[in-house]
């Protein structure tokens, strides 16, 4: 016994033209594919390939979307670790080492601090603006 007759229904219509022939395959996975497909319609008295539209097969799109997804990732074990701490104890500390004379933060720290701004109206300015990226702590 056996099939001997098969109509396979294709919802791409570049898989069905490669089946027929009308279409020629050029990535090597689909012509590894085409091969395999050529070898199996061999098998049969007749073979017919139709193209159904997506929209006129929505349940088998489905299930060829569900059949094609792998669960073997998802584990079944729910893993917790305890902490006996918080991992956030304290505030995060900077070392700062103090240069003499001017630095490019001088002017910074000095309107952070005490308000003063330089004459320069364009440096008084980018001051300003520069101020509003830190926090003067402990200072």
């Amino acid at each position: 016994m056996g099939v001997k007759n098969i109509q396979a229904n294709i919802d791409s219509k570049l898989v069905a033209n490669q089946v027929l022939g009308t279409y020629e395959a050029k990535e090597d996975n689909m012509i590894k594919y085409l091969e395999i497909a050529k070898g199996l319609v061999s098998g049969f008295k007749t073979f017919s390939v139709n193209q159904v539209p997506r929209s006129k097969n929505k349940k088998a799109d489905a299930l060829s979307k569900i059949a094609s997804t792998s669960f073997a990732h998802l584990s079944k074990q729910v893993l917790v670790e305890v902490l006996d701490s918080k991992s956030t104890t304290g505030k995060e500390v900077t070392t700062v080492i103090e240069e003499e004379g001017p630095i490019w933060m001088t002017e910074l720290v000095n309107y952070l601090k005490e308000g003063t701004l330089p004459a320069d109206e364009k440096e008084a300015r980018k001051i300003r603006l520069k101020a509003r990226q830190y926090e003067l702590m402990e200072g």
